[in-house]
């Protein structure tokens, strides 16, 4: 049997944002158990590190291997570059090779979407978006947003908040690529801006998607309906999102487990004794409705990543094309 690549192009071009977080959601339905995935490698290399991920289920196994390179920004190439390959079911040969990044960007932002759906459903007005970083995170969940979120949630406003502004304006495209309506407001503000502020205390949904070590706002202006979104990080001392939030905030990850081994905002806010690790909800328990989240407090979900998602993904992309 020969491999089948699958480009990133021909994955933009026939799979949805929409059918990834509906592939995230099905998956955990149907009883897939996030913390019998098979464990993952971060391993540091020259240059930056090499990811290995595993992942295998009745559906199937695969393996995606990626390498993360944080200064090719100044070389001018992607800082994420691999293959996910995907293997048959029942003979164990491999069927698919995919694109690894473009999994990434498909599966990153399908889990977050999927982990904030149930709370999407109990708004009951517009959304006003603040969006940190310009990357291809930052902008996949902008598309993944508009393509899932409940059908009377608006999306009123996003604003792409950015160190350098120069580049994030050749970076974001124009908000019909995003999928944004015509009516909705899209700004690109440098991370320094008084309008930032401003913009924080009035915001529904905050996505941090960036490469930073420390938190990247204060989170006392946030108000206490606003739902947090946190991808950036994987490492135990680093974090996008500081301890007074989390110490308020309904705190949902990928697994308890997980989190207290990889997420850093999540350690380092337990080490500061502002959360509890028991007070963690699994995604799982979010999207099966076993949990109910309360939309009078701040819901953050922290994602590290984990091999069942790019697993589930690279399967539904797999089934789109043939």
């Amino acid at each position: 049997m020969n491999p089948r690549f699958i480009s990133a192009q021909e994955i933009t071009e026939s799979f949805s944002y929409l059918a990834g977080v509906t592939a995230i959601e099905s998956a955990l339905v149907n009883g897939l158990d996030p913390s019998a995935d098979l464990p993952r490698s971060i391993l540091p290399i020259d240059k930056g590190e090499l990811l290995v991920m595993p992942s295998s289920s009745t559906n199937g196994s695969g393996i995606k291997v990626l390498t993360i390179a944080p200064n090719n920004a100044h070389l001018n190439a992607p800082r994420i570059q691999g293959i996910y390959l995907l293997f048959d079911k029942e003979n164990l040969s491999v069927s698919s090779i995919l694109d690894g990044a473009a999994i990434t960007t498909y599966r990153t932002p399908a889990v977050s979407i999927a982990a904030i759906r149930p709370a999407l459903e109990l708004t009951e007005h517009n959304l006003s978006v603040v969006v940190f970083g310009s990357g291809p995170q930052a902008i996949s969940h902008i598309q993944t947003l508009a393509q899932a979120a409940p059908s009377h949630v608006k999306i009123s406003s996003v604003a792409f908040i950015a160190r350098d502004i120069e580049k994030a304006k050749k970076q974001i495209p124009d908000s019909a690529t995003l999928g944004l309506s015509a009516d909705c407001t899209m700004q690109i503000l440098r991370a320094d801006s008084a309008e930032v502020t401003e913009l924080l205390s009035s915001a529904d949904l905050v996505i941090a998607a960036t490469t930073a070590r420390a938190p990247l706002f204060d989170s006392t202006l946030l108000k206490n309906s606003v739902i947090v979104i946190a991808v950036g990080s994987h490492e135990p001392g680093v974090r996008e999102i500081d301890s007074n939030l989390l110490a308020r905030a309904q705190v949902v990850v990928e697994t308890r487990a997980s989190a207290l081994r990889e997420a850093g905002d999540v350690i380092m806010a337990i080490d500061e004794g502002k959360l509890q690790p028991d007070s963690l909800i699994d995604i799982a328990d979010v999207v099966c409705r076993r949990v109910t989240l309360d939309r009078t407090r701040p819901i953050l979900f922290k994602s590290s990543g984990m091999s069942w998602e790019d697993l589930v993904i690279a399967r539904a992309i797999e089934e789109s094309i043939n």
